[in-house]
């Protein structure tokens, strides 16, 4: 690394000294916190939460700030907080709830399990505030599924005391709890809405109407607050705000390079600010404070390890595919490699430019380039893609459990999988993988020139 210069003529305020971490921040950033004035989004959740009697629904592209954006405006020490893809049975849901009211609970089950045939549970859950039946039901040998009933008024008081409480009902990916229990979930909630309980979902875009197509009577309602993807202009501030706190005057051309690259993310401008200071040596605030030119920073090799450290896991996941029990039939490549229909569809991808969403036309078009014979008929092709979001969910339910059971304190956007598929278009909701299938793998994949 090239040792660092004192900065001249430049004036850079050092009334404090600062850890990077307190700097350029992947959870809730203080420093480098952006207000894009022009957008008025605090002001619009704070008015949207002011007029209550309706489900706030904050909507926007994956890892751009929404769960900042309501921890600016709502601290989690006056929420609970519900994670759609935690929710596999409309217990868990409640269950949630009566935790943080602080209702005692005990349970008494009992079940018998039949191989290859069907089983039965019943028990209770006493609560202080009510009784909650239970019921189980199994449908085969290798799969089970639990439920337990609910009723009106003892949801009803679970709500009551939340609402009473004065806290917010806070739920990351509604669109993520299993379809058959969304309705009867929004059917509770809206007589408390309708009390005055405050209720706030995330979302991505395209799943920013999912409460109404759950209930359809929550219209009117319903308040839609979106959130813009960040242009580069304002991610430009997250440098502009950070790097004179750590005692560093960077070169304005790679500040722009940076936030050009960033892919609208807020998260991603924070780590790549973070991995810059990283590969200068730069932990703590400078002192005195030194001038960063072009010829100190490697881009390539911040991007790569940028890459590597957040996009490669998914990308592995989602490239292995599922188990399979026969051989996976082998497509060579224009460049001289090959792979499966799962490492195929990826390539597809990252030599399309790995864009937010990707037309099955598009992709069927990428394949042609790479592929130099065998393209896959649409059936394979949404089959598999149909299988690596199954995989994409299951990784991150895994990963939201492991994070509350290690209590970490991280975006909630991190429980959005990897990618999903909508009206025949694959969305890579991922940032980091995005990122990855544009700067590491698109050369690896794409032909010859």
């Amino acid at each position: 690394m090239k040792t660092l210069r004192p900065l001249p003529e430049v004036e850079i305020s050092m009334s404090n000294t600062y850890k990077l971490s307190e700097v350029f921040s992947r959870g809730m950033p203080t420093v480098t916190y952006v207000h894009r004035e022009d957008l008025g989004l605090e002001r619009s959740l704070q008015d949207a939460v002011a007029k209550g009697y309706a489900i706030v629904a904050i909507t926007g592209p994956s890892k751009c700030g929404k769960t900042v954006l309501r921890r600016q405006v709502i601290p989690d020490g006056s929420v609970v907080k519900i994670e759609g893809g935690q929710v596999t049975a409309e217990a868990d849901f409640w269950d949630a709830i009566r935790a943080h009211v602080g209702a005692a609970a005990s349970r008494s089950e009992s079940a018998a399990k039949q191989t290859g045939g069907s089983a039965g549970l019943s028990g209770g859950i006493n609560i202080g505030i009510a009784r909650l039946g239970a019921s189980y039901v199994e449908s085969d040998g290798s799969s089970r599924s639990e439920t337990r009933s609910y009723t009106g008024p003892q949801k009803g008081e679970l709500l009551t005391r939340l609402r009473e409480m004065n806290d917010v009902l806070v739920v990351d990916d509604f669109h993520y709890i299993p379809e058959r229990i969304r309705s009867s979930i929004v059917r509770a909630l809206k007589s408390a809405v309708f009390d005055g309980l405050c209720v706030v979902m995330l979302s991505v875009p395209y799943r920013a109407f999912d409460v109404l197509s759950a209930e359809p009577e929550m219209e009117g309602r319903f308040s839609h607050l979106p959130i813009p993807a960040w242009d580069p202009a304002d991610l430009l501030k997250i440098a502009k705000q950070g790097f004179p706190a750590m005692g560093l005057g960077v070169d304005q051309q790679i500040q722009h390079t940076l936030a050009d690259d960033a892919l609208g993310s807020p998260l991603l401008m924070q780590s790549l600010c973070a991995e810059l200071c990283v590969q200068l040596g730069v932990r703590t605030t400078e002192s005195p404070p030194c001038v960063i030119e072009p010829g100190y920073v490697d881009l390539p090799r911040l991007y790569q390890s940028i890459a590597l450290d957040f996009g490669l896991p998914a990308f592995q996941k989602l490239s292995a595919g599922p188990q399979s029990r026969t051989d996976r039939i082998p497509r060579p490549f224009v460049n001289g490699n090959s792979g499966d229909i799962y490492e195929a569809v990826l390539a597809a991808l990252a030599y399309s430019g790995a864009a937010e969403k990707t037309s099955y036309d598009d992709l069927r078009s990428a394949l042609r380039d790479i592929l130099t014979n065998a393209v896959p008929q649409k059936h394979e092709v949404t089959r598999s893609i149909v299988q690596m979001c199954d995989i994409a969910k299951k990784m991150q339910v895994k990963k939201a459990l492991q994070r509350d059971a290690e209590a970490e304190d991280t975006d909630s956007n991190v429980e959005i999988p990897p990618i999903d598929w909508k009206d025949d278009q694959i969305i890579i909701n991922d940032v980091f993988l995005r990122f990855y299938l544009r700067w590491v793998h698109r050369p690896a994949v794409a032909p010859p020139a």
